[in-house]
């Protein structure tokens, strides 16, 4: 367990001097939507509920991000975006425009996930649901220590539990730690 913890304290030192970042956007055309920001390379995930179409995150470091945008009625669109010196402005503030087409949704596969409870995920306690919803939140401060904490307790809670065991596969892929991610993977997939 320290092994896999002591790249990830190595890169929390790293990022203390890096530079901050605030992500402004809106999507077109406006409306409702659930906007989710995800670390395409590193662990990091954070979510924000928008009525007009406008988001912002802020205090993101450089970096390749996903956003997924989550309509109801529409589906699921995702992005990705760069923030960082080459798409900021001199406040280090990076906007973008998502101007996204009926086709750009996929609308079957995140409803269905959304909507549907299968027999296996109701076998999840309740103390293995709420360590994996504090992890996320601990990605979205980028504590990937004790996010990594939260997930290998929710795994030993709930065996079975899929989505943690994909969370801890998508970490350790993330620091590089290749085998554990093929491990984590494997378990999610069985």
């Amino acid at each position: 367990m320290l092994r896999m913890l002591a790249p990830l304290l190595l890169a929390a030192a790293g990022f203390a001097g890096e530079p901050l970042y605030d992500l402004y956007g809106q999507v077109q055309p406006a409306g409702s939507a659930s906007i989710s920001l995800f670390g395409a390379v590193t662990p990091f995930d954070v979510s924000a509920l928008t009525g007009d179409g406008s988001f912002h995150f802020r205090k993101l470091l450089p970096g390749t991000y996903t956003i997924a945008v989550f309509a109801p009625g529409r589906g699921e669109a995702r992005r990705t975006v760069e923030v960082g010196p080459g798409t900021a402005d001199s406040r280090r503030r990076v906007s973008i425009e998502l101007n996204l087409a009926p086709g750009d949704f996929v609308f079957a596969e995140p409803v269905r996930r959304q909507h549907t409870v299968s027999a296996r995920d109701l076998a999840i306690p309740d103390s293995a649901l709420r360590d994996y919803d504090d992890a996320r939140k601990a990605l979205s401060r980028r504590d990937t220590a004790s996010a990594v904490s939260r997930l290998e307790h929710a795994v030993e809670t709930a065996p079975q539990f899929a989505a943690a065991w994909n969370e801890l596969g998508t970490i350790a892929y993330q620091t590089q730690n290749f085998a554990r991610a093929e491990e984590c993977f494997l378990q999610a997939l069985d």
